[in-house]
């Protein structure tokens, strides 16, 4: 595998939060108070501000942020992703940071050129590969959702609608630009990632 940074775009990018609140409101007034039911102040701010930044089920407003990157699994994550699904010799990945901690990936939008496919991968725990049961592999847990051009995406936000599978054409080609201008690229090809996949060792040893 080899991997090559590309030059950080300059400027800056966020992430969105995802959000989850929940408020009990009280069905009666209290005796003695006014008929005329006010909301706190404070749940009037918190509405005030979902309204302003809005709310979706999916990250819709990620960015990829410019800047290097320290991880422990990526490249063992993309060879168990190349053994596992690729059907290509040579696969080329760039991995468009969204989230760090002090340096260390935490979560990336990861383009896949081969198959025009933006895949979203979330680090795991140091000790996630410890103590794993018997023919189960943690580095699928890795990899959450993906996105393949034409398939995924539609013209429109409305033809879109609700759906957590689907995105317009635009904001994908935006997070495409934005893995290739700013993020890191692996290549890996089908051979090496057999080889070093640790669960194909067994398969590869039987060969």
């Amino acid at each position: 595998m080899s991997a090559v940074s590309n030059h950080p775009a300059a400027g800056k990018a966020g992430i969105v939060a995802r959000l989850a609140m929940g408020h009990h409101w009280p069905g009666l007034p209290e005796p003695g108070r006014s008929a005329t039911w006010r909301p706190p102040m404070r749940a009037l701010f918190l509405i005030l501000a979902l309204s302003l930044t809005g709310c979706a089920s999916q990250p819709r407003l990620l960015h990829v942020t410019a800047g290097g990157f320290r991880s422990r699994w990526i490249e063992r994550e993309l060879d168990y992703y190349v053994a596992s699904f690729s059907p290509h010799a040579t696969n080329h990945f760039y991995v468009g940071v969204t989230e760090t901690d002090h340096g260390e990936l935490v979560e990336a939008l990861v383009y896949w050129s081969e198959e025009r496919t933006i895949l979203w991968y979330s680090e795991l725990d140091k000790d996630a590969f410890t103590d794993r049961a018997p023919g189960f592999h943690p580095e699928i847990m890795a990899w959450h959702h993906e996105l393949k051009l034409d398939r995924d995406t539609v013209d429109t936000q409305e033809d879109a609608g609700s759906s957590t599978y689907l995105e317009t054409h635009r904001q994908w080609v935006d997070w495409m630009e934005q893995c290739v201008t700013r993020g890191k690229q692996y290549v890996v090809t089908k051979a090496e990632a057999m080889t070093r996949a640790p669960y194909f060792e067994k398969a590869q040893a039987l060969k």
